[in-house]
């Protein structure tokens, strides 16, 4: 608390100073920003900004104000890092060429450019992309398991009358198998359990059997009651030690991320890290606080690298 406030409290010397030298600079509002973005984007500086989180009752920048602006002037954040309790901080640098932009980002940026807002420096960065490798394409069954699952007409129909997040997932699921029996048991019971009708049995049982019980001891509540959490998430978490509600709560989403991805790669996606925060701060996944969001978001660009 004691970091923050000084920092806060020393905003115009500290934002004077040079940001390699290790110091967590501190900006009030959007134009504050802006004016030392357009002062120093050229520089190959690399900068940390702090940020109070939301409901800390403390006044200054949000974290997606700050990317936006530094979107417009050709810089990224990529780094996110916790300070204390009601605050944190983000690394921003100037982006580099053949940087790769993920869809989000390039979603908001030609927002910002059809209203008039980018800064040639951001048009620059925009243009020098990796323009191949800025996409993220969801998984997709290779040609023979694809060819393996359309031949049984049962399975691919009700296979693709399921919602996309079940499709997504469990596509990912096969594909991630690393040995080739393991992805051809995979494959088999998915078109075995999907021509007759159902989802993934294995998934079906744990949800009726956990359906059941809702009534538990403190600090005992099972991870699959936790909101947003299904019974394949379930699974992953327990085999990394996330075995309940509570100790999901007391390790935060974002070590709880870093282990689930660590033994599961393919969870490394947006979908599921606004899922485990939805279910640490009790919201739906897919109506987070929008600076949780974009905690979300450096986060993940921090884990792919994508600068």
């Amino acid at each position: 608390m004691k970091k923050t406030e000084n920092e806060k409290s020393d905003n115009k010397k500290e934002n004077n100073k040079k940001a390699d030298n290790g110091v967590s600079l501190f900006f009030q509002s959007k134009q504050d920003l802006k004016k030392w973005l357009h002062k120093n984007y050229k520089s190959d500086q690399k900068v940390w900004i702090t940020f109070f989180k939301k409901g800390s009752g403390q006044q200054g920048l949000s974290i997606m104000e700050a990317h936006e602006l530094a979107m417009i002037y050709g810089w990224t954040s990529v780094v996110l890092e916790k300070i204390d309790y009601i605050s944190f901080k983000a690394l921003f640098l100037k982006r580099k060429p053949k940087s790769v932009w993920s869809l989000l980002n390039l979603k908001k940026f030609r927002k910002l450019q059809k209203e008039g807002q980018i800064h040639p420096a951001g048009l620059k960065a925009y243009e020098e992309r990796d323009k191949k490798k800025s996409e993220e394409k969801s998984p997709e069954l290779d040609s023979a398991s694809l060819k393996l699952m359309k031949s049984n007409k049962k399975a691919w129909a009700f296979f693709e009358s399921q919602t996309p997040s079940y499709k997504k997932y469990m596509t990912a699921w096969v594909m991630s198998a690393k040995r080739p029996e393991t992805k051809s048991k995979r494959l088999k019971e998915l078109i075995q359990d999907s021509a007759e009708g159902t989802k993934l049995k294995r998934i079906v049982e744990a949800i009726d059997k956990y359906k059941q019980k809702k009534v538990f001891e403190p600090g005992k509540t099972p991870i699959e009651e936790a909101r947003n959490i299904g019974m394949v998430t379930a699974t992953e978490l327990r085999s990394i030690g996330v075995e309940t509600v509570e100790q999901l709560k007391n390790l935060g989403w974002e070590k709880v991320f870093l282990r689930l991805c660590e033994s599961y790669p393919s969870r490394l996606n947006k979908n599921m890290l606004n899922g485990l925060i939805g279910a640490v701060e009790e919201q739906d996944w897919r109506k987070l606080d929008p600076d949780l969001k974009a905690e979300a978001n450096l986060l993940l660009a921090q884990m792919r690298r994508g600068f």
